[in-house]
C-alpha cells in the first residue's frame, strides 16, 4: 500500500487486483463512481470510491465498512446490491455494487418534464418500498434525491414491456440507527439542502427515518410540479425556507392533482417530526389506498408509544325531566369528554302571557294619555267659541226714533223765521223716515229656521251717554225742556 496522501484512482487502474476501472459514471459529494469489470468473473460492476477529503476522522473506514456490510445484507429489489467492500492502495475505501443499466430520475425529469399522476405514483410507491426495507434493517439514507434514484429495465416476471424498476443508490452518507459513532461536524451537514428535512439542516447526527420520509415527499412534489416545494437563490436561502416557510401549494401548479395527494405530500413535509408521516410504509399504504395516511407516527428505532391514559369511568345516566304533559327526554353520557347534555324542552306559555300583559298595560296607558289630551283641547276650543259669540251678538247703539225727529222739526218751525232753513231739511228727513217699511216676507212655518240658541246669556252693554256739543244758539233745539245742539 502506498504511503503517500490518498488520491483518487485513474481510469484503467486495477483495484484490489481484480477490479479494472473504466470511465467515470458520476461524481458526488461523497465519492466518484466508475464503470468497472470484475476480472475473475468477467462481470460488469460499478465501483464507488470515497473522496480523500471525507477522511477527516480516524476510524471512518471501519465505520464505512460496517455500514457497507449491513447494506450488503439488505434483500430488496429496490436497493442497489453491494457485492464487495475494500480499500485502494492509497487507503481510500470503495464499494463494489451491481451495475445499473439505466439512468437516474433527475435525467428523466429534465428530459420529459413533470410526470403524470399514474407514473409518479408508480415511482414513489417503489421508492417507499426500498426505503422501508432499509429502515427495517436500521439504515437511514439521509441523502435521497432524484440523482440517487435509478430507473432500470424491469426484468421481473409479469412486468409490462418497457416498464422501469426503481433502484436506490448512494448510501455513502447513510447512518446506522442506534450507532454510537457518527460523522464529525465537518461531515454532519452532508446531503443536498433542497431535499433535507429541517432537523437534518440543524444537525444530521440526530435524524431518523422521518428525515427520509421528508425527502420522499419532496421528490413526489417535484415529479408532479417540476420543481421542489421550497425555493431560494442559494443553498442557504433554500435551507432557510425549509426551516421557516410553508411548502408551495401543489394544486396551484397542477390543479388536476387530487386533493388527497396534496394533503399526503403536506403530511410528509410537516416541520415537526412528531406530526409528520412516521414511516415509509405508512406513506406507501396511503398511496395504495388513494387517501391520506392513517398509520400512527412512530419514528424508526423509537421506543414503543406509551399507552394512552384511560378515560374515567362513565358517570350514571343523566335524566332531564319535563313539566307534566311534555315529553320526557333521557340522556345517557358514555363519558364526560364527548357527551353533551340534552336540553329539555320548556313551555313558552308563561313568556307569551308576560308579553301580552306588558303590551296591555302600555297600551292602556297610551289610550288614557290620548283621551286626556283630546279633552283638554276640546275645553279650550269651547271657551274660545263662547267669547267670540258674545262679542258678535252685542247690538249696535240705537238711533233716535223717527217720531222724535219729526216732533223736533215741528217745534223748531214754530219758533220763528230764524230757523226756517233747518226745518226744510228736517222735513225731508222726516218724510223718508215716516215711510212705512215693506211687510216682511211670508215663509212656511216648516222652512223657517229657529232662532239661534246660545249656551251663554247675551249681555247687552248700554251705549255711552251723548256728549254735549257746542253749537251756535240759533241752531239749538228744545229737547225735553232743554236747548241742545242737534
Amino acid at each position: 500500500m502506498s504511503t503517500g496522501p490518498p488520491t483518487l484512482p485513474q481510469e484503467g487502474s486495477l483495484l484490489a487486483g481484480r477490479y479494472l476501472l473504466g470511465r467515470v459514471l458520476g461524481k458526488g459529494a461523497m465519492g466518484v463512481v466508475y464503470d468497472a469489470q470484475q476480472t475473475r468473473l468477467e462481470s460488469r460492476v460499478a465501483i464507488k470510491v470515497l473522496r480523500p477529503e471525507i477522511l477527516v476522522e480516524p476510524g471512518l473506514v471501519a465505520r464505512f465498512e460496517r455500514e457497507a456490510r449491513i447494506i450488503a445484507r439488505l434483500n430488496s429489489r429496490h436497493i442497489v446490491r453491494v457485492i464487495d467492500v475494500d480499500a485502494t492502495e492509497t487507503g481510500l475505501p470503495f464499494l463494489v455494487m451491481e451495475f445499473l443499466d439505466g439512468w437516474d430520475l433527475a435525467s428523466e425529469l429534465k428530459a420529459r418534464g413533470p410526470f403524470t399522476l399514474e407514473r409518479a405514483l408508480e415511482v414513489i410507491g417503489q421508492l417507499c418500498s426500498g426505503v422501508d426495507d432499509a429502515h427495517r434493517a436500521g439504515v437511514v439514507h439521509r441523502d435521497l434525491k432524484p440523482s440517487n434514484i435509478f430507473l432500470v429495465a424491469n426484468n421481473e416476471l409479469g412486468a409490462a414491456p418497457g416498464s422501469r424498476a426503481v433502484k436506490i443508490v448512494d448510501f455513502g452518507v447513510s447512518k446506522l440507527v442506534g450507532s454510537d459513532s457518527d460523522m464529525t461536524a465537518t461531515a454532519s451537514t452532508l446531503g443536498t439542502p433542497r431535499y433535507m428535512s429541517p432537523e437534518q439542516i440543524r444537525s444530521s447526527k440526530n435524524v431518523d427515518g422521518r428525515s427520509d420520509v421528508w425527502a420522499i415527499g419532496t421528490i413526489f412534489f417535484e415529479l408532479l410540479a417540476g420543481r421542489t416545494p421550497f425555493q431560494g437563490e442559494s443553498a442557504t436561502g433554500v435551507a432557510a425556507a425549509i426551516v421557516t416557510e410553508d411548502p408551495f401549494p401543489l394544486r396551484r401548479i397542477r390543479p388536476d392533482i387530487p386533493e388527497w395527494v396534496e394533503k399526503l405530500i403536506a403530511g410528509s413535509l410537516e416541520k415537526n417530526p412528531d406530526r409528520r408521516i412516521g414511516t415509509a410504509a405508512a406513506f406507501r399504504a396511503a398511496l395504495d389506498q388513494g387517501s391520506t395516511w392513517t398509520t400512527p407516527n412512530v419514528p424508526l428505532g423509537a421506543p414503543p408509544p406509551a399507552p394512552e391514559p384511560q378515560a374515567p369511568p362513565a358517570p350514571p345516566p343523566v335524566q332531564f325531566f319535563q313539566q307534566p304533559g311534555v315529553q320526557q327526554q333521557v340522556a345517557t353520557q358514555s363519558s364526560w369528554a364527548n357527551a353533551e347534555p340534552v336540553i329539555p324542552r320548556t313551555s313558552k306559555a308563561p313568556l307569551i302571557a308576560i308579553f301580552i300583559g306588558v303590551f296591555v298595560v302600555f297600551g292602556g296607558a297610551l289610550v288614557l294619555f290620548l283621551f286626556l289630551a283630546a279633552g283638554s283641547k276640546h275645553s279650550t276650543a269651547a271657551d274660545t267659541s263662547t267669547a267670540s259669540t258674545g262679542a258678535t251678538s252685542a247690538p249696535a247703539t240705537p238711533s233716535p226714533p223717527a217720531t222724535t225727529q219729526a216732533h223736533t222739526t215741528e217745534t223748531t218751525s214754530a219758533l220763528g223765521p230764524s230757523t226756517s232753513a233747518a226745518p226744510s231739511a228736517s222735513a225731508t228727513s222726516t218724510a223718508k223716515a215716516a215711510t212705512p217699511p215693506p211687510p216682511p216676507p211670508t215663509h212656511d212655518a216648516s222652512t223657517v229656521a229657529p232662532p239661534p240658541t246660545h249656551d251663554a246669556p247675551t249681555v247687552v252693554t248700554p251705549p255711552p251717554p251723548p256728549q254735549p256739543k257746542d253749537c251756535p244758539a240759533s241752531r239749538k233745539i228744545l229737547v225735553g225742556g232743554k236747548l241742545t245742539c242737534p
